[in-house]
């Protein structure tokens, strides 16, 4: 479903700033794999999900969706397989424009724009039923601005909105670190939810070790750049985070670091 074969990044090649992002990476996603990605700050966690999403080109390398290569696509056109939700709520979403004009964007995503472009009855029907099963009630707020919304509610909605027209691929950028630990666990309920209904393919980026144990049948781990360990679910299933730190040691040669992996 989704090939990353040999990738390589580097930023500022050849200049005193020269920075691998990624290093000869190599993962493949079945489809209906949830996989959950942690690593250290710099380790290439959120360049894997940029090179994918085509934030940037890369140096050398492929990478393919349904084995159509979409190596040299540029963002825009790989939005048609891709949706995203990043660690900023804020990203996610137009905050002057109201929760069903967000909506009404998200589920026109990759059609040409026409004279005809209100919300009609339908779609207010069907984007009702999608805010109810968000259990926020937002489907009674549907006319409120997005930017009067709380952190939380606004990560809920951008989720909706990457996966209302059920993506071939959805990545997950530490998509609850900016908010409080209530919040974030309500927001990974959502989560949960919305990838078990979509039999979403799912690749998501965590700084809590908790969460990549508990979601998702694999963990990739990484470091400078390159994956370490990729956990099969059996393997998850009995490990705890002293076992994570553990493996990270005796993979990458190096101290653990007690950075925001450990979080919550």
């Amino acid at each position: 479903m989704l090939l990353v074969d040999h990738v390589t990044k580097i930023f500022d090649p050849g200049s005193i700033s020269e920075k691998v992002a990624l290093k000869n990476v190599d993962l493949f996603l079945n489809e209906g794999d949830f996989v959950t990605v942690i690593g250290g700050n710099g380790a290439g966690k959120s360049s894997l999900l940029n090179a994918i999403a085509g934030k940037f080109f890369i140096n050398d390398g492929r990478i393919l969706i349904d084995d159509i290569e979409i190596t040299n696509m540029p963002e825009f056109k790989r939005a048609q397989w891709i949706g995203r939700v990043f660690q900023d709520p804020m990203m996610g979403t137009a905050g002057n424009m109201t929760i069903e004009e967000n909506l009404s964007i998200a589920i026109r995503r990759g059609k040409n724009r026409t004279l005809n472009w209100g919300i009609n009855r339908n779609e207010k029907s069907v984007f009702e039923k999608h805010l109810s099963e968000l259990e926020l009630g937002l489907e009674e707020r549907m006319k409120t601005k997005v930017g009067l919304l709380s952190g939380g509610q606004r990560q809920a909605l951008t989720l909706l909105m990457a996966t209302i027209k059920k993506p071939r691929l959805l990545l997950l950028d530490e998509h609850t670190a900016a908010l409080d630990p209530s919040t974030g666990k309500k927001v990974m309920e959502v989560t949960k939810k919305l990838i078990a209904d979509g039999g979403l393919t799912v690749l998501m980026v965590t700084h809590n070790m908790k969460d990549a144990l508990e979601f998702g049948n694999r963990t990739i781990m990484m470091q400078e750049g390159a994956i370490i360990a990729d956990i099969p679910l059996e393997e998850k299933k009995t490990m705890k985070i002293e076992n994570l730190i553990q493996l990270f040691e005796k993979k990458s040669h190096t101290p653990f670091a007690n950075d925001r992996m450990l979080l919550n």
